[in-house]
């Protein structure tokens, strides 16, 4: 009897899971987050996702909206993006005239950002040591003192350089409360720097009377870089959770106007245009990653003057396909199989010979002509 009671449990038990697991198997997915990695959104796979329409990319589970940002409270961004995608023109056209921009590289150093003790020789000879503020404290003095505006820290290539060591303890200050400003000071240690804070601030000032530093509400940090770049170092996931990613697309709409020479007898010149978004379709579908793909403004418009040109193509776009974009492998379904060295395209080049693949050149001919064609409807009407 007690068996039989303990089959028919353990059969309705089976029967209700199996109609919860149908149940939810008729459920839409939800969408799918990121939170504040680059690397975590250039390595999901979109294609298995598609579906559900819903795919979106976030910061952080405190995203910063957009309409806050508006509203002029501080923030700290990161803008990422191809070379030449425009990255630097697009902060510029946020931060007006109250910035200071720097360029971080290997050799950058917390002394470099936030400032250090350096001797001077006075007009008698005589060596004198005075603090020397670096472009993180010039830019915090700046908003302290003119808190009616806004102002912004870019720092251009930001992991260029060891961000955990630049930035020290200030990497605390990163995290900011609902008006915009640090949650969490901290004490100012260096008796230098805070010296040369009471020089600038008022006596009265809670940097001098509590002695601790802050990121005020009216102060954001812009930065921008290249995550595929070689040669960068990592940014670790603390560090990447404070900040809020801008992922700047590809688009041909604006872009470097010109002509490029490519010593091809059927099409001797390409529009600069044409040839980047060709080169760019190749690269997509050998899976390059999107951030080593050829922005539009990877080359500007002086680079295209009749006297760069050449130089500018063999010296700064084949290299870079060459040496990074195709540097492994899959160079011969843009140049020609029998170059074997850049070297030897370089030479190619230069004796007026054609580098590209017969694949790669009935691509290119095709795109020339439909923006031939397009051009000059365009024209017409």
């Amino acid at each position: 009897m007690h068996m039989k009671k303990a089959t028919l449990i353990l059969a309705l038990m089976l029967t209700s899971n199996l109609i919860l697991a149908q149940e939810e198997g008729t459920k839409t997915p939800p969408a799918t987050t990121f939170a504040g990695s680059a690397d975590a959104y250039y390595k999901y796979d979109f294609a298995n996702d598609f579906s559900n329409n819903k795919t979106s990319f976030t910061n952080s589970s405190n995203s910063v909206e957009e309409d806050t940002l508006i509203a002029g409270k501080g923030y700290n961004k990161i803008v990422y993006g191809a070379p030449g995608a425009g990255k630097s023109a697009s902060v510029s056209e946020i931060v007006g005239e109250n910035y200071i921009r720097t360029v971080f590289h290997p050799e950058t150093q917390y002394s470099d950002f936030i400032g250090c003790l350096k001797p001077h020789k006075d007009s008698t000879g005589s060596i004198t040591y005075s603090f020397r503020k670096g472009p993180f404290i010039q830019i915090l003095e700046k908003a302290l003192l003119d808190q009616e505006n806004h102002h912004f820290l870019v720092i251009e290539e930001l992991n260029r350089a060891n961000t955990a060591a630049v930035f020290g303890e200030i990497f605390q200050l990163l995290d900011r409360d609902d008006k915009g400003k640090s949650e969490y000071p901290i004490l100012i240690q260096d008796e230098d720097l805070y010296d040369a804070l009471k020089e600038t601030l008022d006596s009265e000032h809670d940097f001098i009377v509590k002695r601790q530093l802050i990121i005020p509400s009216n102060l954001s940090i812009i930065a921008t870089m290249n995550s595929s770049d070689q040669a960068v170092f990592p940014l670790d996931t603390a560090f990447k959770r404070r900040w809020i990613f801008e992922y700047l697309p590809i688009d041909f709409t604006n872009c470097a106007t010109g002509e490029v020479p490519i010593h091809h007898a059927d099409l001797p010149h390409v529009e600069w245009k044409t040839l980047a978004q060709t080169i760019n379709t190749v690269l997509v579908q050998l899976k390059v990653v999107e951030d080593k793909l050829i922005g539009p403004w990877f080359i500007k418009d002086s680079d295209l003057v009749e006297d760069q040109a050449e130089q500018t193509f063999i010296g700064k776009i084949c290299s870079y396909l060459w040496d990074d974009a195709l540097k492994y492998k899959n160079k011969d379904e843009i140049f020609k199989s029998d170059i074997h060295g850049y070297g030897e395209l370089y030479q190619r080049y230069s004796d007026k010979k054609p580098i590209f693949s017969d694949k790669f050149m009935k691509m290119l001919q095709a795109a020339q002509d439909v923006d031939t064609d397009t051009s000059d409807k365009t024209e017409a009407e």
